[in-house]
């Protein structure tokens, strides 16, 4: 039983693997107006600035402008590493480009569910 080339999967950068990762979400057209600070997100890319992610969620707690990494999420669940020295290190927030990340919960304020129920005539 010999290797087929032809079966073989090429292996993809991480570049483009999140390139299809906003465009399989259709994130690429967001910008910071498209969030508010409350959001829960769900993170779609596998690497930003160095940092490896594997779909984690959080919510939206500083949004910076003019900043490339402009939304500040802070994790569900804070991420563990152990270092080679056996120490401990806990990443409890990252920043991140608006494409990167799936809004999955926006966050509406009180006062935004009454104006629409004064919209709708309730």
């Amino acid at each position: 039983m010999g290797f087929s080339c032809a079966k073989a999967k090429k292996n993809k950068s991480i570049g483009v693997i999140n390139e299809e990762a906003i465009e399989r979400w259709k994130t690429g057209d967001q910008t910071i107006e498209d969030f508010n600070l409350g959001d829960d997100v769900k993170i779609i890319v596998s690497c930003e600035d160095m940092t490896f992610f594997n779909g984690e969620r959080g919510k939206i707690i500083r949004i910076l402008e003019n900043q490339k990494y402009s939304i500040v999420v802070e994790f569900c669940k804070p991420r563990h590493f152990t270092t080679h020295q056996d120490s401990t290190w806990i990443q409890n927030e990252f920043c991140f480009r608006p494409i990167c990340l799936l809004i999955w919960h926006k966050f509406v304020t009180i006062y935004e569910e009454e104006m629409h129920a004064l919209w709708i005539g309730k």
